[in-house]
């Protein structure tokens, strides 16, 4: 078994040592950075591969992708159309992404840019914000990660709306489709996107999405 990466410069060659180590009957080469047989290659992990990249390997039996989302290979219009695409999911992800948010949710909330620019300015401003009981946050994407992230916010108590394709049932949150678009912006302190890149998402973060906020 063959197998090539193509993932940023920074983390290619650890991707390689680590698949090297879990597949010790794999043979595991760097894209641009190894000599290989590209008609020998059986499977191939990426991420944001270049245009036709895909297409060169004629024996590719499936490809990875290294994250949730696989827009970054089927905007490629020269993939072909038969082969397999796996997305990457787990526990590791999942927390990365909670992580994230919470972040960015409280950084927001808590006004935290503001403290910051007054410590640079010594300047003594007191903020004092409500708790997180008295925001909601709406989550565009209840998927996978999506609901870990709704999970993760209501832990902290805020409340929480999703957007999701099809109807769906959750306890401790209100979930629309996205024909109710307009009711589920209403009242919203902070909107998150995590949808997947498809022809029914594209275009849907606009001004006039953003102008119901």
């Amino acid at each position: 078994m063959k197998i090539v990466v193509r993932t940023d410069d920074s983390t290619i060659r650890s991707w390689q040592k680590t698949l090297s180590k879990l597949l010790p009957e794999a043979t595991v080469y760097c894209w641009n950075l190894d000599s290989f047989n590209k008609e020998e290659i059986d499977y191939a992990v990426v991420w944001a591969p270049p245009i036709g990249m895909l297409a060169s390997l004629t024996n590719l039996r499936a490809v990875f992708s290294v994250g949730a989302g696989i827009s970054h290979i089927t905007d490629d219009a020269t993939l072909p159309s038969q082969l397999p695409i796996i997305r990457t999911t787990g526990e590791d992800l999942r927390n990365r992404m909670c992580e994230y948010m919470l972040l960015h949710v409280l950084r927001i909330h808590r006004r935290l840019p503001e403290i910051e620019e007054a410590s640079r300015n010594q300047v003594w401003n007191w903020i004092v914000e409500p708790t997180a009981a008295t925001k909601t946050i709406g989550i565009m994407g209840i998927g996978n990660l999506g609901l870990a992230v709704a999970k993760s916010l209501m832990n902290v108590g805020y409340k929480v709306k999703g957007l999701a394709r099809t109807e769906k049932q959750i306890v401790g949150m209100n979930v629309f489709t996205q024909e109710q678009l307009s009711l589920f912006l209403e009242n919203l302190d902070i909107l998150i996107s995590i949808l997947p890149g498809t022809d029914k998402t594209e275009n849907i973060m606009q001004k006039e999405t953003l102008y119901q906020l």
